[in-house]
Parts: C-alpha cells; sequence; structure tokens
C-alpha cells in the first residue's frame, strides 16, 4: 500500500512540475508584448524550474554579462495594424537596449513568425544595420539569429539581404512571386546616386506619363534624408529603400533612422508658415502631435534649402494620386503616421498617432502603372 501511495506521490510531484513548466512557457511567450529584461526574466523561471537540482550552478551562469539575451520575433513584423505596430517597436527597442545599454548579445528567434509586411522589414534592417555598425560592436558578433519556420518569411529575409548582413549561410530558399519582386539598395546620405542601379532595374517598367514625377519623388525622398534626418555626421547616416512592380503597380519605401519630421521641421520652416499650416489643420498649438508635423510637411510648396528643383517630392506624388485616382503615399515618421490615398477617383487623408516611435522616417507610396481612363 505504501509502494502504490509513494508511486502515486511521485507522479503528482512530476505532472504538478509539468503543469508548472507549461504555465512558465507560456508566460515566456506572452512576454514578447514586454521588454527585454522581463522576457529574460519569464525565461529564466522556465530554466531554474526545470533544473531544480542544480539551483547554485545556474544561478551563477545566469548573471554572467556575456549572455546572450534570446530575444523571440514577434508573430507579425508590421506597422500598418496598431497591436503589431507596437509589438515591432518594442521588438526594434529590446534589441538596440540589449546591445547599446546592456553590452549584451542578442539572438533573435524567428520560429513564431509568420507575417513581414515591406515598412517594416526595411525598418528592420536598417536598425540591425545601425547596431552591428556601431564603433564598440564592430569586429564582434552582437546579433545572431535562428532560420524561420516559415518559408516565406526566410525567403523575405534572404531577398533584403538580412542573411548576408549578419554572415549566415542561408541554405535552401523557396521563391515566391510577392517577395522575389522587391529590389533593394542603401547608401550613404551624402550620395543617393547610389540607388541608380536599382532604379535602372525597374525603369523600364515605370514608363507612363507620370514617370518623372515619381522618380523626383523618390529622388526627393533621398534627398531629405541628406539634408533633414541627420542634423550631425555619423557613421551610419544612411538611407535604405525598396522599390519594385508588381501587378502593374510601383511599390516604394523609403527608410532613414534620422531624428524625423516632428523634429526638423520647426527648425526648418519659418514660425510663420508652420503656425498657418497647423491653423489650416487644425492641430492644437499646446500639443502640435506628431502626425500633424508630417501632414504640415506634405503641405510645403518650398524646400527649405530655397532650390527650385527642390521641395516638390511629396507634392509629385500627391499629384499623380489625385491625377489617377488611386494609390496611396503613406509617411510614418516617429510617433505619428499621415496616409494620402485614392480610392475607386475619390481621395482620402488620414492621420494617426502612437505611443511608441519607428525612430526615425518611412515614406512609402504605391501607384498603379495602369489607369482606367
Amino acid at each position: 500500500m505504501k509502494i502504490i501511495k509513494k508511486i502515486h506521490t511521485n507522479g503528482y510531484r512530476k505532472k504538478t512540475q509539468r503543469n508548472l513548466v507549461s504555465k512558465l512557457k507560456r508566460m515566456r511567450f506572452n512576454a514578447r508584448n514586454e521588454s527585454w529584461e522581463i522576457q529574460e526574466l519569464k525565461s529564466l523561471c522556465v530554466l531554474y524550474k526545470k533544473h531544480i537540482k542544480a539551483k547554485s550552478n545556474l544561478a551563477k551562469s545566469l548573471i554572467k554579462n556575456g549572455r546572450k539575451v534570446i530575444l523571440p520575433a514577434p508573430v507579425s513584423i508590421d506597422y500598418y495594424q496598431a497591436p503589431n505596430y507596437r509589438t515591432t517597436n518594442l521588438f526594434l527597442s529590446n534589441i538596440t537596449d540589449c546591445i547599446v545599454r546592456a553590452k549584451r548579445r542578442v539572438f533573435i528567434d524567428f520560429s513564431a513568425t509568420e507575417l513581414i509586411s515591406a515598412a517594416a522589414m526595411l525598418s528592420f534592417l536598417a536598425q540591425i544595420e545601425t547596431l552591428v555598425s556601431m564603433k564598440h560592436v564592430q569586429g564582434n558578433t552582437p546579433i545572431s539569429f535562428s532560420h524561420p519556420k516559415s518559408k516565406k518569411v526566410k525567403s523575405i529575409l534572404n531577398q533584403v539581404g538580412f542573411y548576408n548582413l549578419l554572415n549566415k549561410p542561408v541554405g535552401k530558399v523557396e521563391e515566391f512571386e510577392d517577395v522575389n519582386f522587391w529590389h533593394h539598395t542603401s547608401g550613404l546620405c551624402a550620395d543617393p546616386s547610389k540607388a541608380r542601379p536599382m532604379l535602372d532595374a525597374i525603369s523600364h517598367e515605370i514608363k507612363t506619363e507620370y514617370s518623372k514625377k515619381l522618380y523626383r519623388g523618390f529622388i526627393e525622398a533621398m534627398a531629405n534624408s541628406v539634408e533633414h534626418a541627420y542634423p550631425t555626421s555619423g557613421s551610419c547616416n544612411k538611407w535604405w529603400t525598396f522599390a519594385g512592380v508588381k501587378d502593374e503597380t510601383l511599390i516604394v519605401v523609403i527608410c532613414d533612422k534620422g531624428v524625423g519630421i516632428p523634429e526638423t521641421l520647426p527648425h526648418t520652416q519659418p514660425a510663420s508658415i508652420l503656425s498657418a499650416l497647423l491653423l489650416k489643420f487644425n492641430a492644437n498649438f499646446n500639443q502640435v502631435k506628431d502626425s500633424a508635423y508630417i501632414q504640415a510637411a506634405t503641405s510645403l510648396q518650398k524646400s527649405s534649402t530655397h532650390k527650385k528643383h527642390r521641395g516638390k517630392g511629396l507634392q509629385d506624388v500627391m499629384s499623380v494620386i489625385r491625377s489617377t485616382g488611386t494609390g496611396y503615399l503613406s509617411i510614418f515618421s516617429n510617433k505619428g503616421r499621415y496616409k494620402y490615398m485614392g480610392e475607386k477617383k475619390a481621395l482620402k487623408e488620414s492621420i494617426n498617432d502612437y505611443t511608441t516611435s519607428v525612430n526615425g522616417t518611412i515614406i512609402e507610396w504605391s501607384i498603379p502603372l495602369v489607369v482606367e481612363r
């Protein structure tokens, strides 16, 4: 009888411990929406419960400063949906904080990632390259990652150069039509001409009556990074871009990791002009939100450089949308977003403000190259 009771007790304890570990694993998964330090603590709880007999040795190993921090990537690395926007920004913030403040190495776990959208991918790529280029981490490998389980996510990371950036062998990659059309490049802010090979690669597909305006809009966005995004010189004062034609639609995404439009606009435009624009958009002068500054920037007719050929880039893109009645322009900058779109010949614009920042500016537009008259 005692033997049966002992077996029953041991079985109950093991089951209880398994349930506890499972609960802690769920906590670790849910910690994706929390800071990396909380994520790590919850991960350590799982390890601690799994290795109860080695408490002292485990405790010593966990506090080693050089231990990699395992960061699970979000299910959706995306900026277009509000919940994904917050999760993606927290993910990027955690990576940056680990490397810059805590001087820790990071291992990105892509096992749960199922979706990566264009704007968020470009911002992610730019952030990782910025971190890898920092002086205190050059020559080291502060970031490593797992192969995604999703074949499409792996294809995206390979297509945009993420594997090459972190020197990881890619292995077998499946091709997808909605991934392979992307061309990507980057360059120092002083040399927007680096984008020319990419533009040449898609130029034969954008020979429309609006091609000149679209090209000028692209170059203007590059020039804005040169002049405004980075007020001080640095080792990674760069721009990054994706561009491609899919289903007879031109899609362009441009990103910089500068100070953002809401920071530069009050310093580059006369107070009278800026006040008039903010008044036009019914902005609260006591607390001007980032989206209002972005909206004001799209309405400027002249560049702060006072050059006749400048300041028309966003206006050019918007004029194409107005003329065709279709397409969209989207601008994320710091904590705001502005969107201008044509849908069934009707024009709409919207603004959004968030609690977290993209830490820079992301300009994206999509223009159909064949328009029904």
